[in-house]
């Protein structure tokens, strides 16, 4: 057995519990924001800034999670076609993560002003 064989039979089993916790991170995320947005609606404690910014928060670390597994994808990549679609998927989550870190940081110079 080739080297390329192994990385082909092993890959997925890393892949897939990395997909698996971004959309873990996504689902509680979107829950507790959800939460937090109800329970400011009701006792109006929660600015929607702060909301926000924790969502945001979450959602970046999902996108991370979810790269790390499109990474690994490359590595058993088999046609031009699969690494044209594999790098625009890529790059549309790295697109992303760069606007929810400029999010989260404009949230948070405006929080603390």
């Amino acid at each position: 057995m080739h080297i390329s064989e192994l990385l082909h039979d092993i890959i997925p089993y890393a892949i897939y519990p990395l997909e698996l916790m971004g959309i873990v991170i996504i689902l509680i995320s979107s829950l507790k924001g959800f939460y937090m947005y109800v329970k400011g609606i009701i006792n109006r404690h929660v600015p929607d800034h702060l909301i926000k910014l924790d969502f945001a928060r979450g959602l970046g670390v999902a996108l991370e999670f979810l790269l790390a597994s499109e990474l690994l994808k490359t590595i058993i990549i088999g046609t031009l076609d699969e690494l044209l679609i594999l790098v625009i998927v890529m790059a549309l989550r790295i697109v992303f993560t760069f606007i929810l870190h400029w999010e989260i940081k404009e949230g948070s110079n405006n929080g603390e002003a």
